[in-house]
């Protein structure tokens, strides 16, 4: 079992020190947010709450996940990072695969591709995306995304993208992990064909069924023999038998909740240091991870 820490909400002048102790500690990588900007009023609802409203404000930072990876990646030697999740059908596959390459070749290929279809229309619009086609269009980013990293000369002829041979470099020496989040009939189908899938604010019991699902649609499809991780992020720290249950049932990694005070409020250095190692102790020492 992995340990993963989320550092989304973190403050900036926090997150090289966070990323390096995360790293002594033991845990196996950092997941990070993506938003390109934070609207005003936002009808859409949010999925991951029982509100249906972002835990966030206008102070919260969102830095561009690859941006980060090539900073956070220059300051550590084993961390691994993840986006958790981001949405690349907010932007052309040119960009993603560019911007995913170029993270994975300076951190020596120490990125897993955390991705989902998205959820805010308004977020789209913003940029002149088309909301409704959002999981077909992602479905060939991907795809075409695959074709690209891969160094070589390819070309591409779909119902979204068109183009004649192009050639992109730098190239990743290893392609990175594609885990997709969500649990519709379709997102399930999405990550058992890719390598992974990404769970967040769930409760045991709710996960447990899905995961179950996802190792049935892999075998059915052949892929049950294929490397799979599957993160979850879970509504209340788990027991050490629940850990057992979860790893027994498929997940690989466990994501630590992004660290904020009981008030939800930005915590100090020395308060997620202190919390960071309290987990350590109890999670990771006692594992062996």
């Amino acid at each position: 079992m992995q340990f993963w820490q989320a550092i989304a909400r973190t403050q900036v002048d926090q997150l090289v020190p966070i990323a390096q102790l995360v790293e002594k500690l033991g845990f196996s990588g950092v997941t990070m947010s993506d938003h390109i900007v934070r609207l005003q009023k936002i009808a859409s609802r949010y999925p991951y709450s029982a509100t249906g409203e972002m835990a966030a404000d206008e102070s919260t930072p969102y830095l561009d996940p690859w941006v980060l990876v090539g900073a956070l990646s220059r300051a550590t030697k084993t961390l691994r990072f993840m986006p958790y999740v981001y949405i690349p059908a907010l932007r052309d596959p040119f960009s993603v695969a560019k911007s995913i390459s170029t993270a994975a070749v300076v951190s020596n290929d120490r990125i897993l591709i955390g991705i989902g279809v998205g959820w805010m229309a308004e977020e789209f619009a913003l940029v002149e995306r088309m909301f409704e086609k959002r999981g077909r269009r992602t479905d060939e980013l991907l795809a075409v995304m695959r074709k690209l990293m891969t160094g070589e000369m390819v070309e591409h002829h779909g119902e979204f993208y068109d183009f004649p041979p192009v050639q992109m470099a730098p190239a990743p020496r290893l392609s990175p992990p594609i885990l997709v989040g969500g649990h519709s009939p379709l997102a399930l189908r999405r990550a058992a064909a890719s390598e992974g899938w990404l769970g967040v604010n769930y409760d045991l019991e709710a996960v447990l069924p899905i995961l179950h699902t996802l190792r049935d649609l892999r075998r059915a499809s052949g892929r049950e023999e294929l490397p799979f991780d599957a993160a979850i992020a879970l509504n209340t720290p788990p027991e050490p038998e629940e850990l057992v249950r979860l790893e027994e049932a498929g997940v690989t990694m466990i994501v630590n909740p992004p660290l904020l005070c009981p008030t939800g409020e930005m915590s100090s250095f020395s308060e997620k240091r202190d919390r960071l190692e309290a987990y350590a102790a109890r999670y990771i020492a006692s594992s062996g991870a």
